[in-house]
Formats: structure tokens, sequence, C-alpha cells
């Protein structure tokens, strides 16, 4: 039996033999990424391994994790900003788990470039 999430995103049937793949985009695979509580829990799981790093790596080491690409330095400021906000009105995990869950949820983690 096929995961269901692998429907969304074209997974191969595999119960049978496929030559080619179809490629499609579709809004339900965002809504996915943004919503699913399988994907809250990936950026919760990916938050704590992060927060356990250096903060000087943090940003670059989730960009890299998520996207397998190095981050640009203005966008390195854009996240350090953001970060620096949002902790002031959470804690530091939620402020890293929505981070993830951005990365996550992000066309750089969806396609490669």
């Amino acid at each position: 039996r096929m995961p269901e999430f692998l429907t969304l995103f074209d997974g191969a049937d595999p119960t049978a033999t496929t030559g080619a793949r179809n490629s499609r985009t579709i809004p339900a695979q965002a809504l996915f990424l943004m919503n699913n509580p399988f994907m809250d829990e990936q950026a919760r799981l990916a938050a704590e391994r992060i927060v356990k790093l250096p903060k000087s790596e943090r940003i670059g080491t989730a960009w890299l994790i998520t996207t397998g690409r190095l981050l640009s330095s203005s966008l390195a400021e854009e996240t350090e900003d953001w970060l620096q906000e949002r902790t002031a009105e959470s804690n530091e995990h939620e402020a890293w788990t929505d981070v993830m869950q951005i990365l996550l949820a992000s066309a750089a983690f969806r396609y490669i470039d």
C-alpha cells in the first residue's frame, strides 16, 4: 500500500512497471507541506537538530539540509532579523520550528535547481 501523501506528489504505482512518471504541480502539494501534521512534526524535529548547533551555524545549516544549497548572505541576514523578532514573541525552539516549516514548504525544497 502506497502512503497517501505520495499520490499527491505523483509517486509511482508500486504494483506496476513505470517507464516514465508524471510530473505535475498542484495546490494540494503546497497545502500538504504547509498544514499536514506529518510536516509539522518533521519541522519540529529539524528545529531540535538545528538549535543544538552553535548560533553562527544554524541558518546556513537549516538551508543546506532542506535545499542542498548554500545560503546567500542577504537571505541569511533577512532570516536572522526575522528570527530575532520571532524569538522576542515566543521561545527559540518555536521560532526555529517556524523557520523549518517555511523551508520545508518552500519551492527551494520542492524543486532541484
